[in-house]
């Protein structure tokens, strides 16, 4: 089967990361996806927490540059950033997952349904459990795609600061899911065919199940995180740590909006 076709090359986008004295000198720091949990309408965009910490400070002088489609001018308005602890820690010690809230305030209808339609579908927390388990057993086949750095084979993602433009070309690797016993929350891709000198730009990218169906289709479950790698081998963090960070956010603004309305 060639998956190629089937891959949401739509959803992921790089991390552009520009400093505010220096905009036009960006810097490119991972990948990252947009997710939504429907039937909620919010938008969100996910990557791992260590790409995007510098944003993160509360004393900083850089922002995330997300365009609305790549080569769009415009770019994503965030209203939040959202954080989850490792589970069972006794240190309150951070996921290496950051997950940003869109602004869909900040939209236009056109720009909403554009993001909306980029958006990998999330599913239920007791479904990726049981495939997760599924598929250690039975060694399934996962992918995953991003914007790997200068060493891409066929291809390199850098910034040309003398034109000035921002070469991005996605690329992916593949290999078997396997359990990982270091490390909470978290899994490995083993036997990767990966065949560039290093990963980096990978982190934050999403990592992909391709299920095919009776009539023919193929859907498409994201089911990680992208975290590190190394070697032949890739570590992601269970997608159910984004998910249960987003439900507990639309908890909470659910309870909000009903304070608001008593």
């Amino acid at each position: 089967m060639n998956t190629k076709q089937y891959m949401p090359f739509e959803s992921i986008s790089p991390n552009i990361i520009t400093w505010r004295e220096a905009r036009e000198f960006p810097g490119l720091y991972g990948t990252g996806f947009f997710a939504i949990f429907s039937p909620y309408e919010y938008i969100f965009y996910v990557t791992a927490r260590h790409c995007i910490q510098k944003i993160m400070e509360e004393e900083n002088n850089c922002c995330l540059q997300i365009p609305i489609q790549l080569g769009s001018k415009k770019n994503i308005p965030f209203s939040f950033c959202l954080e989850c602890n490792t589970e069972n820690s006794l240190d309150s010690e951070r996921e290496d997952i950051a997950v940003l809230v869109v602004d869909k305030d900040k939209l236009n209808s056109t720009e909403y349904v554009c993001l909306k339609k980029r958006a990998l579908k999330l599913i239920h927390q007791d479904d990726i459990d049981f495939l997760l388990r599924f598929g250690v057993q039975n060694k399934i086949k996962l992918r995953t795609i991003g914007f790997p750095l200068h060493n891409a084979p066929d291809g390199k993602n850098y910034v040309d600061y003398e034109e000035p433009i921002i070469n991005l070309q996605p690329r992916g690797f593949n290999g078997i899911l396997d359990k990982d016993d270091c490390w909470p929350n978290q899994y490995i891709i083993k036997d990767t065919n990966w065949q560039g000198d290093s990963y980096s730009g990978f982190s934050g990218s999403p990592v992909i199940y391709l299920q095919p169906e009776p009539d023919g289709k193929v859907r498409c479950f994201p089911i990680g995180v992208i975290v590190r790698a190394g070697g032949k081998i890739a570590r992601f963090v269970n997608i159910n740590m984004v998910t249960n960070t987003i439900a507990a956010f639309i908890c909470n603004e659910l309870n909000l909006t009903e304070r608001r309305i008593k």
